[in-house]
C-alpha cells in the first residue's frame, strides 16, 4: 500500500510539472494521462501536502533559515511596539516560501492552523490578548510613571502611618456599547500586556467600586445615562446600599464625585482602623 501511494504521488508531481509548463493545460486530461486521481491532484495544486511529505517534515513547512527569519521578524515587530497578529505569521511564512514554489501555479499556501501549530512549538514566543484602552489611559501605563507614583505613595504611607485596612483602591469601569473586541497577538514577552486605542465616543454605563488593603469592600455606585430613574431600574438583585445616579454622558462629574465621596465616607468608617 505504501509503495503504491508513493508511486501515485510521484506521478502527481509529474502531472503538476506538466500543468505548470504546458500552455492552457486541461487538468482533467492530464490526470488521466498520468493515471492519478483528479481530486488528489487538485488538492496538491491547492497546497495540501501528501501524507509522506507531512511525515517527513514533521509539520515543519519552513526551512531552518526561513524559521529564523520569521522569528527575527516577529521579534523586531514586537520590539517596535507593533502587535503581530496570527495572520501576519501566516502571510510572512508564505512570503518566505514563495521562492521555493516559484514554478507552482498557484503555490501551496500555509493556513492559520499551521501558524497556530508553529507558534505552539516556539518556547520563547507567546500569545497575549490585546485589549482596547482609551488613548490617554494607554499612555498612563508607562513603567517609569507607574514607578514614580508608587514610590511617592509608599513615602506617604510611612509618613502618616496609614494601615492596610485604611488603604482603599478605587476603580471606575465603563461598560460601553460597540466596543472593539479583544484579539490575540504574538509577542516574545510572556508577561506583556498589550492595549490598542479605542474611541471614547460611546454610550456608557459606569460602575464605581472600592476595596481596602484589608480585603473589605463597600457598596458600588452605578452611573446611568437616563435623565430619570424608573421603577424597572430597581427590580434587580443589587445590594440595597448600592448608589445609583444619572448623568447626561454616563460618566462621573463634579456633583457625582461629591456624592461618591459622601457615600465612601459613610461606609468606609465601618472598617476604619486608624485615627
Amino acid at each position: 500500500m505504501a509503495a503504491t501511494y508513493a508511486i501515485i504521488e510521484g506521478r502527481i508531481q509529474k502531472a503538476i510539472d506538466a500543468i505548470n509548463t504546458r500552455e492552457n493545460p486541461n487538468r482533467a486530461e492530464i490526470a488521466r494521462e498520468f493515471r492519478v486521481p483528479y481530486d488528489r491532484l487538485r488538492s496538491r495544486l491547492r497546497g495540501y501536502q501528501s501524507k509522506t511529505a507531512v511525515r517527513g517534515l514533521h509539520n515543519r513547512a519552513l526551512k531552518p533559515d526561513q524559521e529564523s527569519a520569521l522569528r527575527q521578524y516577529l521579534t523586531t515587530v514586537d520590539q517596535l511596539g507593533l502587535s503581530a497578529r496570527l495572520h501576519m505569521v501566516q502571510s510572512t511564512a508564505n512570503a518566505l516560501r514563495a521562492q521555493d514554489f516559484a514554478r507552482w501555479n498557484p503555490p501551496p499556501l500555509l493556513d492559520a492552523r499551521w501558524a497556530k501549530r508553529w507558534l505552539d512549538r516556539q518556547p520563547d514566543l507567546f500569545k497575549a490578548k490585546r485589549k482596547p484602552l482609551a488613548a490617554e489611559r494607554k499612555n498612563a501605563h508607562d513603567p517609569e510613571v507607574l514607578q514614580t507614583h508608587f514610590d511617592e505613595f509608599k513615602e506617604m504611607v510611612v509618613q502618616y502611618g496609614i494601615t492596610e485596612d485604611d488603604t482603599w483602591n478605587f476603580d471606575e469601569t465603563g461598560y460601553r456599547m460597540g466596543i472593539a473586541r479583544s484579539d490575540w497577538i504574538v509577542t516574545v514577552d510572556s508577561n506583556r500586556r498589550i492595549y490598542f486605542k479605542d474611541s471614547n465616543n460611546r454610550e456608557s454605563l459606569t460602575g464605581i467600586e472600592c476595596i481596602s488593603g484589608g480585603g473589605k469592600n463597600i457598596s458600588s455606585m452605578l452611573i446611568m445615562t437616563e435623565v430619570q430613574l424608573l421603577t424597572p431600574h430597581f427590580n434587580n438583585d443589587l445590594d440595597d446600599d448600592v448608589l445609583i445616579t444619572t448623568s447626561d454622558t454616563g460618566y462621573s462629574n463634579d456633583w457625582i464625585s461629591l456624592r461618591w465621596l459622601k457615600h465612601f465616607d459613610r461606609f468606609s468608617q465601618k472598617h476604619q482602623k486608624g485615627a
